[in-house]
């Protein structure tokens, strides 16, 4: 089936976790959860596996939303980790449907990193779960299926963390394709980098 429109994660989806970006926003968050992780035994990871979802573990460790989306977002330096990809921009502007941004992510935050790789004006919308009460991004993907008055089976969602990105995606009958390596389902499609799936798109 021919796809009708493209929904993507950010982090980890539009650069690969080995960026140094990864490992600053992963640094802060865990300095978020020290009180946590000082408490309980196996300590964050521990909190990674039983909630996958960030947003989840907030609740969990009785941190407050909004402090989690400043003491991240607020401090992160971008210097010496994104750089505008030409090939990356050119990818995009032939892919004739529409596209959207669904990110845990603020909308400040994915601004800068679409702004770094010179791409920021191609997308039709983007959503951060930061705007909403929710933390789950099915609603976000069932809302656009119904706006746009697309059948579930030709939207393509793609992102790197199974649970947070595919998982709701699947739940509503859409294609899925994992970007990078971390653990999926057998049977999900998997591709190395943004740049493999949009040339399988």
């Amino acid at each position: 089936m021919e796809s009708a429109a493209l929904i993507l994660d950010l982090d980890g989806t539009f650069y690969p976790r080995s960026n140094p970006l990864t490992a600053r926003i992963d640094a802060l968050v865990a300095g978020l959860f020290d009180d946590y992780v000082a408490r309980h035994q196996g300590g964050l990871r521990e909190l990674e596996r039983k909630f996958p979802c960030v947003l989840d573990g907030l609740v969990e460790a009785n941190i407050e939303r909004d402090r989690f989306y400043r003491t991240v977002y607020d401090r992160i330096s971008y210097d010496d980790c994104l750089y505008p990809d030409p090939a990356l921009r050119a990818a995009f502007e032939v892919l004739r449907i529409p596209k959207f941004i669904v990110s845990l992510s603020p909308v400040r935050h994915i601004r800068r990193v679409l702004q770094y790789l010179a791409i920021g004006d191609l997308f039709d919308s983007i959503v951060s779960l930061e705007e909403l009460s929710i933390n789950s991004k099915g609603p976000v993907y069932g809302d656009i299926i119904r706006a746009g008055n697309m059948p579930a089976q030709s939207v393509v969602v793609a992102g790197d963390n199974y649970e947070v990105d595919l998982a709701p995606a699947l739940h509503l009958g859409c294609r899925v394709v994992q970007i990078g390596d971390a653990t999926s389902p057998g049977d999900v499609a998997r591709v190395g980098s943004i740049h493999d799936l949009l040339r399988m798109i």
